[in-house]
């Protein structure tokens, strides 16, 4: 359900090339530093995004050369230094693989998401510790979305409201954020969370359908053009919430992701074709 929320690499101005490689290599570091090196394999770019824009609201990001503590050879890359918005994002993107590899077991009795799991266990417990309420809201998200798929649930709106409301509370623990700036970064995580939901069950359909998993695009008999009118309409939504936050820094590049990065991904997985215009534009 996750990887989704990337930049569009080729529209991006060189500047902000290093700027996102630098958060990425930052969150990576600080996975590390917070939580053990074995977690540093579950970094997900969408909690990349997370960092950014966490860190767009607060202090400007410090950029300072570091060692790649998976190729210790090469030459120094610059990284964001640690801070809190690092730290929160580092922690949510632990608790979020581990309750991914829980619903897994759960769901298809995998071993490797099993053995997964056992490798997180101690960062996960100390990610739940300092961030209590990200792994209850997570825990919470995860175990309902769970009912409805028992239930088959055809609701695409019923369903797709669990983790997008799991986003928006999640995106309103973000550090440094005052009421005004919370209600936006609410409004962000909730469309954004119901297009990562509708953007997983639709790339997953064909798979599913093989499976005879569940999925509600499938039970619901959805047609492209009513997918990419809901995909298409969370987008927007959370554009426009991203156009009311206080942003000191980022914002190109936060832009970039929200209007064209995603935008291209949806309309690569609904058409199979690259979307280089903004979101704004379709």
């Amino acid at each position: 359900m996750f990887g989704y929320i990337t930049p569009l690499h080729c529209e991006l101005k060189v500047k902000h090339q290093q700027l996102y490689k630098a958060f990425y290599c930052g969150l990576c570091r600080s996975i590390g530093k917070h939580y053990g090196q074995v977690a540093r394999s579950v970094l997900q770019y969408d909690c990349t995004f997370l960092a950014i824009v966490c860190q767009s609201i607060s202090d400007a990001p410090i950029v300072t050369p570091h060692r790649c503590g998976f190729k210790p050879l090469s030459k120094k890359r610059p990284m964001i230094e640690d801070s809190e918005a690092l730290h929160f994002a580092a922690a949510v993107n632990v608790l979020l693989a581990w309750h991914k590899c829980r619903d897994n077991v759960r769901d298809d009795k995998s071993a490797a998401a099993f053995a997964a799991q056992k490798a997180l266990s101690i960062a996960k417990k100390k990610a739940a510790k300092e961030f209590p309420m990200v792994d209850i809201l997570t825990q919470d998200a995860m175990d309902r979305l769970w009912v409805l798929e028992q239930e088959k649930c055809t609701c695409i709106d019923q369903v797709s409201h669990v983790f997008a409301s799991f986003m928006r509370d999640l995106l309103m623990l973000c550090p440094d954020a005052d009421a005004d700036t919370r209600a936006a970064l609410g409004e962000l995580g909730y469309n954004l969370g119901r297009w990562i939901y509708l953007m997983d069950a639709w790339d997953d359909k064909e798979k599913d359908r093989k499976k005879g998993a569940y999925n509600v695009f499938l039970l619901a008999g959805t047609s492209r053009e009513d997918a990419s009118f809901a995909l298409h309409t969370s987008l927007y939504n959370a554009c426009a919430a991203a156009d009311r936050l206080p942003m000191t820094h980022c914002r190109e590049l936060i832009e970039n992701v929200l209007q064209l990065g995603c935008a291209n991904k949806s309309e690569v997985l609904l058409h199979g074709k690259e979307q280089h215009g903004s979101v704004s534009d379709s």
